[in-house]
């Protein structure tokens, strides 16, 4: 396996959905008779704070990671597919408490939109990624069983340049059933995720410059990124006013692409 950085995993993502359904499931209430079955389809302001360390990680890392799909894929590990014109690499793993099942695709283009098999003759890539994941957790009283699902389509323009281009989306669909003392459900929620305007640059060696928005019904989680090392993530309700106390800067893991 190369050392060179992967384009793009949602493990970050991941653990923080799993926070957040630790969370609800370890939250405390003021009824002390057995709880009442919850089902749970939107983000309270809770829930969806505690999903912006995750999503300011995987934004940039998202930006930083193309970078190693302007190399030679076959350094990681994925295998050519003529039918589908495309690199492909499956990825079956189980870690712990969580069985990762991905499927990622990447895709040259050259200058007219038609794939191509080799990295030279190519202007821009595609990147697809498909999957499932699914983790358990049992913590005495404390039960938790969550279901992901990914689909996440993106391109990177700028082939054989200082500078790629991100544009695209992605989505993850969340779904929990949870029990403990004082508090037991289903949650079902959908994380989606794109990047804005002209989409998010990154000079090789550096850091990504632009907005990622991240949708957390009924919030909007934006991420500034200024080709720095910091970022800024702020949480907006669903009149897009600024949460109170939902402002928040951080640092990029970036550079040395």
């Amino acid at each position: 396996m190369s050392s060179r950085k992967q384009p793009y995993s949602p493990a970050r993502t991941r653990l923080s959905a799993l926070c957040l359904c630790a969370l609800i499931v370890c939250a405390c209430g003021d009824d002390p008779t057995a709880p009442e079955f919850e089902t749970i389809t939107r983000f309270d302001k809770d829930l969806a704070s505690a999903f912006i360390g995750g999503a300011v990680g995987e934004a940039a890392g998202l930006a930083v990671g193309m970078w190693s799909l302007t190399y030679d894929v076959n350094s990681l590990d994925y295998d050519w597919d003529p039918d589908e014109v495309a690199w492909i690499r499956t990825y079956d793993h189980w870690a712990g408490y969580t069985d990762v099942s991905l499927r990622q695709s990447v895709q040259y283009l050259d200058d007219t939109d038609t794939p191509v098999r080799y990295i030279p003759t190519a202007e821009a890539v595609r990147y697809r990624l498909t999957g499932s994941a699914h983790a358990e957790i049992s913590e005495g009283a404390y039960e938790l069983s969550v279901d992901f699902e990914y689909d996440h389509d993106f391109r990177f323009q700028g082939v054989h340049t200082d500078e790629l281009t991100l544009t695209g989306f992605g989505i993850m669909e969340i779904e929990a059933d949870f029990s403990g003392p004082e508090r037991r459900g289903r949650l079902t929620v959908p994380v989606t995720w794109d990047a804005l305007g002209d989409g998010v640059d990154c000079a090789q060696g550096g850091c990504p410059d632009g907005y990622a928005r991240y949708a957390l019904t009924p919030y909007q989680l934006m991420i500034e990124m200024t080709g720095q090392e910091e970022c800024t993530a702020t949480l907006y309700d669903d009149i897009f006013q600024v949460v109170p106390g939902e402002i928040h800067h951080g640092t990029l893991n970036c550079g040395d692409n």
